[in-house]
């Protein structure tokens, strides 16, 4: 070997080894940032067991404890776990495979040549069908067409449309993950993805068990119950929520058609919304991939995948992750439909703009919010984008197209609400439409409870802090290396202008920052309503591979990614108990013990033993709005509708109230204190004045109710 290349190899193993001053930078910031991370204590009331707090390190440190694993582990197998399971798992995927097959028929007839990756185009598939077969339940629920056989001859019709729109030749160029030639030497493969399997197996195993969340049990998964019991779509005066548009809830809606059984329906619907989180992963991925590069896709989607609030909010059946997954599909099209625009290819930008109109339309058929935190955001970047002529009459153009692919997805909805209840916007907007069973006062304790409690700059900092550092459910890696995205696109911006990938990244940025900003000004701050921007974030995280070569070393970012699976398991299994052998090998046989009133879990009181409902009677919930549990009729308002009881027997007599209570076939009354007392509380939702205890006793003494326990009331004969 030569004396010249002997120094080249030298050089070569100092180069190696050495860490440019960036590097070190990067390594101080994130352990600067892990440090403070798990310092952060999780309060006592988020974790299981009374009086103690643990802080995220000491969570972390009960993997490495035996005794810890063995008593989450230490149980039987119940019977019938395992073909509750496959019967549960084999109707979602059934349903997402309509789904895809939906989407590829649409996009095949849209042709926004979305067709980069396998992945990309079922992601873009699986989503507008997803949004297509809850337009359809919408439709056919208005209707009162909730039949299993229409529904599963449309989904016969779909496969037999996909099968006649299908293409004779593959496209061998969507066989590969599309890439940005941005470096990838010291990356991280796409083979790092499975360190996210048990994750998934979490995810999915705990979406299939009985709904334990309060907004789930009172509207998520009872308003699609009601629907179907009902059977038909209608507006309900007791349920302010199950007005509102309720996209991802039609899931469950027609899952129930196709399984006969609400409970069982409602199970497969909650697994449908869970498996969002894996199609916001796979397009997270496919995003980094395409616009950045495969490490920084994969680096993302594992990033998103790994954060707690991910996991906890899509198993339990809430539909933020929903919401997520429609945003960040919009603001793909939208990346797509600029680099239409900028190659000069009119006719393809069109269609992509019509292709995002669509994805945020599906965000706002979800929820309300969506109209201003995706849709008005992306309706603005298109009429000021510089991407566009600068000609006015192309910009708004732009922004019709965007607009009325906006209103075909998410305009039913409107319309729904404008014929039932008498407003497109319902509850909401009272003083300019107006609506069924709102009054002056209902709309100001609505305004009250969801109005920003101040406007202080200390608040905002704090908000900034929880966001990126002491939210309880913040995953490890998001905020340090979101941080690094950040400055590694400045830099790159600065140094290489003519890559777009930076530009597109700080476009992002601004996207969240514009979001964060509208959530602090215009909503109560809860941290769950920021679930939605952390798809983008993840892309942010991922995009420091992508557009600066390596912020990190591979083994340090390796290193941080297994950490905060690791840290996302531990949370799974000691906080929301998602691993313990108690839930996975679970029976759906024993999740209802109790068949005549059926209460699967008593929030604050247990009915007592012998309670029986006479058929064709129903209970009546003062107090109790999660009406999810019960399997006997039941009839129950939230805190923001008119109480049933004050209705049906304020100012009356004796015998007035109690021939009104059985005209309403109610046999028996659950007063609820519990609910009511914290309804009542300081700063929480308010109440109707008046149901109360003495209220309670009153009528018991006059004959109309008699005691059957301390919390239940029997309606005298």
């Amino acid at each position: 070997m030569t004396a010249s290349a002997n120094q080249r190899r030298s050089v070569s193993v100092k180069n190696e080894f050495a860490f440019s001053l960036g590097e070190m930078l990067a390594i101080v910031f994130v352990a600067a940032y892990l440090v403070a991370f798990f310092r952060v204590p999780l309060s006592a009331d988020s974790l299981p067991g009374e009086g103690h707090s643990l802080r995220r390190l000491e969570l972390l440190t009960l993997l490495t404890v035996p005794a810890a694993l063995g008593d989450v582990l230490r149980q039987d197998p119940a019977p019938g776990w395992l073909q509750d399971r496959v019967y549960l798992l084999a109707i979602a995927t059934g349903y997402l495979v309509v789904a895809a097959t939906l989407g590829s028929v649409l996009l095949r007839w849209l042709r926004p040549s979305v067709a980069g990756s396998r992945i990309e185009q079922w992601v873009f598939a699986l989503a507008l069908g997803m949004s297509g077969l809850s337009l359809a339940t919408l439709l056919l629920g208005v209707l009162g067409l909730l039949n299993r056989w229409l529904f599963l001859t449309i989904a016969v019709a779909i496969g037999i449309a996909f099968a006649l729109a299908r293409p004779r030749h593959d496209n061998a160029a969507a066989r590969h993950v599309a890439s940005s030639p941005a470096a990838e030497a010291g990356g991280l493969g796409p083979g790092w993805l499975w360190i996210l399997a048990p994750l998934v197996v979490l995810l999915v195993s705990s979406a299939m068990l009985p709904p334990l969340d309060f907004d789930v049990r009172e509207y998520h998964l009872q308003a699609p119950k009601e629907f179907f019991q009902n059977g038909q779509i209608g507006f309900l005066p007791h349920n302010i929520y199950a007005n509102m548009p309720l996209g991802a809830e039609m899931h469950a809606l027609a899952s129930m058609v196709i399984t006969r059984d609400w409970f069982t329906g409602a199970l497969v619907g909650k697994t449908i919304i869970a498996c969002f989180a894996l199609i916001t992963a796979a397009a997270v991925y496919s995003f980094g991939c395409r616009f950045f590069s495969r490490s920084a896709g994969g680096l993302a989607a594992i990033v998103y995948l790994s954060t707690p609030w991910v996991l906890l909010v899509s198993s339990q059946g809430l539909v933020d992750v929903v919401v997520g997954c429609y945003a960040l599909l919009a603001i793909y099209a939208l990346a797509l439909w600029q680099r239409a625009i900028a190659d000069g290819e009119a006719a393809i930008a069109t269609r992509r703009l019509i292709l995002c109109g669509l994805m945020a339309g599906s965000a706002a058929a979800c929820k309300y919010p969506a109209m201003v935190f995706v849709a008005l955001p992306i309706i603005g970047f298109v009429a000021i984008s510089s991407v566009v002529p600068r000609d006015h009459r192309s910009r708004l153009y732009g922004a019709v197209v965007l607009m009325a692919a906006m209103a075909v997805t998410c305009g039913p909805w409107f319309v729904k609400n404008w014929v039932l209840a008498g407003t497109p916007t319902y509850p909401l907007l009272y003083s300019v439409f107006g609506g069924e069973t709102r009054t002056p006062e209902k709309n100001a304790q609505w305004k009250q409870a969801h109005r920003p409690p101040d406007f202080a700059a200390g608040d905002f900092a704090n908000r900034l802090q929880r966001a990126f550092v002491t939210s309880e459910w913040l995953g490890v890696a998001m905020a340090p290396l979101a941080a690094l995205g950040v400055a590694a696109a400045f830099l790159r911006r600065r140094w290489a202008p003519r890559d777009g990938g930076p530009m597109l990244v700080l476009q992002v940025v601004g996207y969240c920052a514009i979001v964060f900003v509208l959530w602090w000004l215009l909503t109560h701050r809860i941290d769950r309503f920021l679930i939605p921007l952390m798809p983008m974030a993840a892309l942010i995280a991922g995009s420091a591979m992508g557009t600066a070569g390596r912020p990190l070393r591979r083994e340090l970012t390796a290193a941080l990614l297994a950490l905060s699976v690791l840290y996302s398991v531990a949370v799974g299994i000691f906080v929301f108990h998602m691993a313990t052998v108690a839930t996975l090998v679970a029976s759906a046989n024993g999740w209802f013990v109790q068949e005549d009133y059926g209460r699967q879990r008593a929030s604050l009181v247990d009915l007592p033993p012998g309670l029986e409902i006479p058929n064709g009677k129903r209970l009546l919930l003062v107090g109790d709005a999660q009406a999810f549990d019960y399997r006997v009729p039941v009839l129950y308002n939230t805190c923001f509708d008119a109480c049933v009881l004050e209705e049906m027997i304020a100012g009356k007599s004796a015998d007035q109230a109690k021939a009104a209570l059985h005209a309403a076939k109610v046999s028996h009354i659950y007063f609820d204190r519990h609910e009511l007392a914290r309804y009542r509380s300081r700063g929480n939702y308010g109440y109707s004045a008046y149901p109360n205890q003495e209220r309670f006793d009153r009528l018991v003494a006059e004959g109309v109710l008699r005691k059957f326990d301390r919390d239940v009331f029997e309606v005298a004969k």
